[in-house]
């Protein structure tokens, strides 16, 4: 098989349990956690949500980010 159709098409054909195996050892390779009934791999607390940041940080991180686009000059963007 020379592509990811044609695997797609001969996994498509394939009795549900073998695919189950198969999705098995993918994700096993992969390291990425599976679980019956799963079929994409991924974990049912997605999306993450985002990390607390202190209000001291995030300021500095935006101070830091306007330092940097100060830095161009807005008629170069073209």
């Amino acid at each position: 098989m020379s592509s990811l159709a044609e695997i797609e098409k001969t996994v498509a054909t394939l009795p549900r349990r073998e695919q189950e195996v198969l999705l098995r050892h993918l994700a096993a390779k992969l390291r990425l956690p599976w679980t019956a009934g799963s079929t994409s791999g991924e974990k049912k607390s997605w999306p993450v949500a985002a990390p607390k940041v202190d209000k001291a940080e995030s300021r500095r991180v935006m101070q830091r980010i306007k330092k940097q686009f100060d830095r161009i000059e807005g008629e170069s963007w073209e």
